[in-house]
């Protein structure tokens, strides 16, 4: 441990060391003087070992002896480097403005820390790394000693400076008002207060030698913590040099995401559209990576805003978007040669476009904004009519690729959505969407056929629970994606007497002649998630489907209806795109313990699968996961499957307080990497995380998907109790009394109604969850819709037993676990009133309750600052809860007697 040079304190410290033990594992002191005189604050920890970059010669700009503000001070807010993308470890190279590139060298501190070199008359800049790592939430304050300048950046945020240095001339005028402020100097010691949260955390510091300063250059540095909070710090801070790292929250929001995939018709190219938020701030940047299949070799990188890539019919011409002044421009280009050429200019409200298969045309939509009632009010027209945009009408043109020339393919009242062209290039396929009040879903969509020719429309088939439609490769077939009830119910697949889960979707061969049509899916288990038909090739059909908890690929072969499953490399597969030719296969997937990539894949027998990008590979290099098992259990005869996540330095002697997380709605919770609920930075934060798969979940087969059909938690929270009380009792790990639930949206219906059916659990976290079925079911936009096959032939005034015996609200009197609501206020999906009622309830029932409100953000908390914050909510509320550690809420809202802010 470095301390000054005075020798009276020196020979104090030394005997204060020789009396205290000393963490000499971590570099890690019980006690110690207090650091700057302070009684209480003392020191805990030695930074004795940095990684340093430079020193390096940083001049001064040409003139600055002209400007009477422009000093050392001003020098050092230069800023060379991103602070923000800085993850160093010992042999990472740095490129350095006009510099070669720099290496980070490990260096420990001698006795006035970490000397550095010295060289001529010109200012020196160095960087000094070295990661803090915490078991809990601590506030405590580092301590650095240099006679020369310094900043100090946490996590690439700056915390303090050090503008002024030791024997140099004082500043005057400008300079003088300039180097003071708020900044901690005294005799050389900069303070820098420092919040440090759970997990691993970048510490860095600028510093910066001033010629003019005749004393030494080094850094010496040490973290002091008050004396009522010194022992925990002590016992939860460690520092050292290693990069390696559990997951951040900065690992799931500040990454490039991989948004859609488009492979050239040869099967030679695929373009990537990667989106990126710009931390911090709200909106994300875009770009479009052009990439060869053989080798992964980036050809071509469209940046601006481009998005929304296609391919022409062959070749290597392609078509994007990129935002105009007044509209969006459609850009022609080639991988070949050329500039790109303008097909259309500034296209106000442009929605979506497909080329035409000979590669002449495009066909585009437009919508028409409705106008609004400028007496400011809006008699509904229908029940949809609560939907953002629902009056408002789009419509197709058609483009010439060779003159530009233009020409309109429909109007009318209705919405016209363009699903695909035929293979010869002669009709379109579209639909349009009508409500209809008296039978649910309460809405009904046509298909409709369009002769390119004559413009002459000719109506299909009817559908209620319409998700997709494509041609076959010979044009005479469609294949159409919808519910089990589509075209009169020949896809169910139930048991007689249940009721059909309709988001459970299945695939059907429609023959355009005869009308009739073949669910081809219908013994097929896995539910459908979209669908790709080659025009040319083998004639074979690709599904993207929810199996279970796995995305898969699957082939299927119309001529032996038999389905072939890809033996990708991922778990979860969430985005595709097939060759033309279909001889090749590029998508995107991701795994419990995997982040996305992007694969290529031959489609012959034996191919195996290559990796073409690792969005951000460099962020997830230092990486340490918790592993991540199968944990399944039966109850009533049924299998329930279940996972749990470890936490990285998981110890089976310890016990760790749990987090069961589920949804209970329609869809199972996957298998893939991070998400909006991330398991993987639960565990990093010390907690073991249960995922149980309840009943009622599209994946596992028909029958198992109508178990949702007017339940509304009666089953799922039985399973829910059942497989928490026998995990617990099956791992000792486990402390019973420190249990936590958490789910969103039907998850956090299930939150609300597992507490008031028992006292399990110790904590609960519900997001957007449904308080009383019977007012979701009337004020949320899709309310009445998704209760169409939830709540299947139920109402508020015909059945009692669901929307009052099983909506939460009518039992709040029975909760007693201390219950966190969060909610965005702009939610349309699931009102902010759902939590609203209930935190009323338990408010003037005596209860434990908090609500979080999310400004201005719907169902999905978007904007990053605050999805940021939401995420820390959480974790600070099961930290608070369940390990008796409630700092780190108060930091974030303090207390409720004094309101943060």
């Amino acid at each position: 441990m470095t301390y000054n040079s005075r020798p009276i304190r020196t020979l104090i410290i030394l005997v204060a060391i020789a009396l205290l033990a000393v963490g000499a594992a971590h570099g890690k002191a019980a006690g110690g003087e207090a650091a700057a005189g302070d009684k209480a604050a003392q020191a805990f920890a030695t930074i004795g070992n940095w990684l340093v970059l430079g020193p390096i010669a940083f001049p001064w700009p040409a003139f600055h002896d002209e400007a009477d503000d422009f000093g050392v001070a001003e020098l050092l807010r230069v800023d060379p480097v991103e602070t923000e993308e800085l993850w160093p470890s010992a042999g990472a190279g740095l490129a350095w403005p006009r510099e070669p590139e720099l290496t980070w060298t490990a260096a420990e501190a001698g006795a006035q820390g970490v000397e550095l070199a010295t060289d001529g008359e010109v200012p020196q800049m160095a960087y000094l790394a070295a990661y803090l790592e915490s078991s809990r939430f601590v506030e405590v304050e580092l301590k650095l000693r240099s006679h020369h300048l310094l900043r100090v950046f946490l996590d690439g945020a700056e915390v303090a400076a050090k503008t002024t240095s030791e024997s140099a001339p004082e500043p005057t005028g400008k300079r003088r008002r300039r180097a003071k402020g708020k900044d901690s100097v005294i005799a050389g010691e900069l303070g820098a207060p420092l919040v440090v949260t759970t997990g691993k955390h970048l510490l860095l510091v600028q510093a910066l030698r001033d010629p003019a300063g005749h004393e030494s250059w080094s850094v010496a540095g040490e973290l002091v913590a008050k004396e009522a909070n010194l022992e925990s710090a002590a016992a939860a801070v460690t520092v050292s040099t290693s990069a390696r790292h559990g997951l951040r929250i900065a690992d799931l929001l500040d990454t490039d995401q991989v948004a859609e995939l488009a492979i050239s018709p040869d099967g030679e190219y695929v373009a990537i559209e990667i989106r990126h938020p710009a931390v911090p701030a709200e909106w994300g940047e875009r770009r479009v990576e052009i990439r060869r299949i053989r080798d992964g070799a980036v050809v071509r990188v469209l940046q601006g805003g481009e998005a929304d890539l296609a391919w022409a019919g062959e070749g290597t011409r392609f078509s994007y978007q990129a935002p105009g002044r007044k509209g969006t421009n459609l850009w022609l280009s080639s991988l070949d040669a050329g500039e790109p050429r303008r097909l259309l200019a500034e296209v106000e409200h442009f929605e979506s476009y497909l080329w035409v298969p000979d590669g002449k045309s495009i066909l585009y939509s437009v919508s028409e904004p409705a106008p609004a009632d400028e007496r400011g009010v809006k008699r509904y027209r229908s029940l949809p009519d609560r939907w953002s945009g629902w009056r408002d009408r789009s419509h197709l043109y058609q483009l010439s690729v060779a003159d530009g020339s233009r020409r309109r393919l429909s109007v009318g009242r209705l919405n016209d959505t363009l699903l695909d062209v035929s293979p010869d290039s002669r009709r379109i396929l579209l639909s349009r969407t009508r409500a209809n009040t008296s039978d649910p879903p309460f809405s009904e969509t046509e298909l409709y056929e369009i002769d390119l020719a004559i413009l002459e429309p000719r109506s299909l088939c009817k559908l209620t629970w319409f998700t997709g439609a494509s041609y076959s490769p010979d044009g005479k077939t469609l294949l159409v994606l919808g519910g089990p009830g589509s075209f009169a119910g020949v896809g169910a697949n139930v048991p007689e007497g249940k009721i059909v889960n309709e988001y459970d979707t299945q695939a059907f061969l429609y023959d355009l002649r005869s009308g009739e049509a073949e669910p081809i899916t219908r013994e097929f288990d896995p539910t459908i998630a979209d669908a790709e038909w080659p025009h040319h090739g083998d004639g074979a059909i690709w599904f993207r489907v929810q199996d279970r908890v796995w995305g898969r690929l699957v082939r299927y072969d119309p001529g032996t209806k038999r389905f072939t499953p890809l033996a990708a490399d991922v778990d979860v597969i969430s985005e595709f795109s097939v060759a033309d030719a279909a001889g090749t296969v590029v998508y995107l997937g991701s795994s419990v313990d995997r982040p996305d990539r992007v694969y290529a894949q031959e489609l012959g027998e034996g191919s195996e699968p290559r990796e073409l990008l690792v969005p951000d590979a460099e962020r997830f290099a230092d990486l340490e996961l918790g592993k991540v098992e199968s944990r399944s259990f039966e109850t009533g005869g049924t299998e329930i499957l279940g996972r749990v996540h470890y936490p990285p330095d998981f110890d089976p002697e310890r016990k760790y307080p749990l987090l069961v997380y589920f949804y209970g709605g329609m869809s199972p919770i996957d298998r893939s990497f991070g998400g909006r609920y991330p398991k993987n930075l639960w565990a990093a934060h010390g907690y073991v995380v249960y995922v149980l798969q309840p009943s009622g979940a599209t994946g596992f087969g028909q029958e198992f998907s109508a178990r949702h059909v007017n339940d509304w938690g009666k089953t799922v929270a039985e399973e829910i109790i059942a497989g928490t009380k026998q995990f617990v009792a099956a791992h000792p790990f486990v402390d019973a009394e420190r249990i936590g639930c958490l789910g969103a949206s039907y998850g956090g219906f299930m939150t609300m109604l597992l507490t008031t059916r028992t006292d399990l659990f110790a904590a609960a976290v519900s997001h957007a969850g449904i308080s009383s079925i019977g007012s979701y079911w009337g004020q949320g936009w899709w309310g009445y819709h998704y209760s169409a096959t939830a709540s299947a032939g139920s109402y508020p005034w015909n059945n009692r037993e669901v929307y009052v015996d099983q909506s939460p609200l009518f039992h709040a009197d029975k909760i007693t676990t201390p219950l966190l609501l969060l909610h965005g206020s702009a939610d349309t999906n699931v009102p902010p009133g759902e939590s609203q009622q209930l935190y009323t309830a338990l408010k003037v029932l005596g209860k434990e309750v908090e609500l979080i409100e999310v400004g201005d953000e719907n169902h999905r908390i978007q904007n990053y600052p605050k999805r940021k914050l939401w995420m820390q909510t959480i974790l600070a509320w099961f930290d608070k809860q369940l390990k008796g550690q409630p700092e780190f809420w108060q930091h974030l809202y303090g207390d409720e007697a004094k309101p943060k802010g």
